[in-house]
């Protein structure tokens, strides 16, 4: 969308390069792709797009879990869900999630009969395109704690490995298992938490976790496991026999006769997707009047003339009345990351871009139906959302209506571009 003249100043330096598209760049991120069906209750790894890197001397130490609706039930019902290999669990969206090890605290695990010192499993994927340089990311998505337990059968429904944090690793190649168990050489690691930090209790529902990443550029290959040492990790040993008061141990204090335990994760609708810095856009509202519109995608909005701490609003867009040198600020919050842009209002550049072009809207509000009167004999109308989604566009003759019928109530931006090239926008309003 074009914009008129105006001058734009960034309130604070941004040390990091703006993004045009926020796509997600993780193949198959809901899990939902198989290659194949499971055909029975043995273990396969089907996913489509994604590697299970646990082999190590063309052996399968590490096998994550592929639960599909796809995948033929076995006895005891495995692959598929809401029953797992390990208890009850719907996918946070979609058809599947995936489950593995992150971290395992025993002497002996009894299903693999051998000593496992970490007991982590891992599973990566080639992002869609790589990272650029110097850009930041918000990398998430949703996790839930499963209690895996190898202690004594008395304890099994007390004792469980929980965390707060989840790490994921890039890298710029498809990295190899230089271990029977561990995963090492990944030197770009992001560590997802939740919003407030907190341990993740629930075993039923999904937490969101997230954080944001400043990419060195050229990563390709996002890695799904633990890459953290086992301090770091953030494991503590839990007992819930109260669920109103839960009791937590560090690793390090817990005996050994506990330590057959171990730290399982489902994860599910994963993403890494670029965060963008504001960008106002000043539209002329007539008569003193204009639409400051900001079309990026933020988690919160808030609107400020600056200096002053009074808040004018939320949201995508402010209709004010404006004076000449009057300056505003926008300011964002999203994945975390707190933003902002400043816009200082120039009636002069508006004023001479208006009588330019001459372009008038009418009626507006409108129930639909729409007149567009301009100097020149033709031009090319379009109208956008105001989030900035090109709805629809033709060419026009001064003095045709357009027809803005099929779309709901709401305000929406039309933008009349001349054959010179000289353009200029106008708020609208649909009512029914």
């Amino acid at each position: 969308m074009s914009s008129i003249r105006y001058y734009l100043f960034l309130l604070v330096f941004l040390p990091f390069t703006p993004v045009v598209n926020a796509q997600n760049l993780i193949p198959n991120p809901s899990f939902d792709l198989v290659d194949t069906c499971n055909p029975s209750s043995d273990w396969i790894w089907n996913l489509s797009s994604w590697e299970n890197l646990g082999y190590y001397d063309s052996i399968a130490y590490g096998t994550p879990d592929v639960y599909n609706a796809c995948n033929i039930p076995g006895f005891p019902p495995i692959w598929s869900f809401p029953y797992t290999w390990l208890t009850f669990q719907y996918p946070h969206s979609g058809n599947g999630f995936v489950g593995i090890f992150n971290g395992a605290f025993f002497n002996r695990l009894y299903l693999f009969q051998e000593e496992i010192d970490h007991g982590r499993e891992y599973f990566a994927a080639e992002l869609n395109e790589p990272m650029q340089p110097q850009v930041l990311y918000c990398v998430g998505g949703y996790m839930n704690n499963r209690n895996l337990n190898y202690i004594p059968p008395e304890l099994t429904k007390f004792w469980t490995i929980r965390t707060d944090r989840i790490s994921i690793g890039f890298h710029n190649s498809m990295p190899v298992m230089n271990n029977t168990w561990l995963l090492s050489g990944i030197n770009h690691i992001a560590t997802l938490t939740q919003e407030d930090s907190s341990v993740v209790y629930d075993t039923l529902g999904w937490a969101h976790m997230r954080t944001p990443y400043l990419a060195q550029g050229n990563e390709s290959h996002i890695v799904m496991g633990n890459l953290l040492s086992d301090t770091a990790s953030g494991f503590t040993l839990h007992t819930n026999m109260n669920q109103d008061s839960i009791y937590a141990l560090p690793m390090s204090e817990v005996p050994t006769s506990y330590y057959r335990s171990g730290a399982y994760f489902y994860f599910d609708d994963m993403y890494v997707i670029p965060i963008r810095k504001p960008n106002i856009e000043v539209v002329d509202g007539g008569n003193g009047f204009v639409w400051l519109v900001d079309t990026t995608a933020q988690e919160e909005k808030t609107w400020f003339k600056t200096g002053d701490d009074l808040l004018l609003g939320t949201g995508d867009s402010l209709y004010l009345h404006v004076s000449d040198g009057a300056s505003y600020s926008l300011h964002t919050r999203n994945c975390r990351v707190e933003m902002s842009d400043t816009v200082v209002i120039d009636l002069t550049g508006i004023e001479k871009v208006n009588t330019g072009a001459e372009m008038r809207l009418f009626p507006n509000p409108s129930e639909g139906i729409l007149t567009i009167d301009f100097q020149g004999e033709s031009a090319n109308v379009q109208v956008y959302s105001i989030t900035g989604q090109l709805l629809f566009e033709r060419y026009i003759i001064s003095g045709e209506t357009i027809s803005m019928e099929p779309l709901p109530t709401g305000t929406y931006i039309v933008e009349l571009i001349m054959k010179s090239g000289f353009s200029q926008h106008k708020i609208v309003e649909i009512i029914r």
